[in-house]
């Protein structure tokens, strides 16, 4: 663990802002994902889930036609669609059940871009750092994504114990989405729009 953290104290600004980055979604989708999932298993037949489940799987099959997708496009693309998604968001209020439509669609197409930039950024870190850099970028990351996921569950644990209102997580959500959503334009801006691959 000393290792990975004296590590991380060299890495290049490129790298320590992907992890803020990759910190900040995480804590972000950790406060809707408890609603979606409790709205899907309210309103969702079981098999209803279960084609959805077989969608996200399926969609494995489309990555392949991405491969030749440059990273920096991948990455405006999940801008593109974080700021959608955010706007969608106030089907919520209109319609839960056509909101919880879009929401699958929109992650649907999510998650089919978030493999494709995934695959690609693995392997342009690989190319353009040495293997212990990476390997400890791999568990910083993942120890980031799960202390920001543990901390907006616990922000949803505490809406939902002072307010019982779902309308107020969706709000929280909208708002931290929206200051996600500037973060990822200016590290686009500064590290992703010229990134010679």
């Amino acid at each position: 663990m000393r290792d990975i953290l004296k590590n991380f104290i060299k890495f290049d600004n490129f790298l320590k802002m992907q992890i803020l980055i990759i910190a900040c979604i995480s804590f972000n989708w950790s406060l809707i994902i408890p609603l979606i999932t409790k709205l899907q298993g309210l309103l969702w037949a079981t098999s209803m889930i279960s084609v959805y489940l077989i969608l996200q799987k399926a969609m494995a099959f489309i990555y392949p036609y991405f491969q030749s997708l440059k990273i920096n496009k991948a990455y405006a693309l999940l801008i593109i669609l974080d700021i959608i998604y955010t706007g969608s968001l106030s089907i919520f209020f209109i319609n839960i059940e056509i909101f919880l439509y879009v929401e699958g669609i929109l992650m649907l197409l999510y998650g089919i871009m978030i493999n494709v930039f995934g695959i690609n950024y693995d392997t342009y870190l690989m190319k353009s750092y040495d293997s212990e850099t990476f390997k400890s970028l791999q568990y910083i990351e993942r120890m980031a994504m799960a202390l920001a996921g543990i901390m907006g569950f616990f922000v949803v644990i505490l809406i939902d114990l002072i307010t019982h209102d779902m309308n107020q997580i969706v709000i929280t959500f909208i708002v931290i989405s929206a200051i996600v959503v500037i973060i990822q334009i200016v590290n686009y801006k500064r590290f992703w729009r010229n990134l010679d691959e």
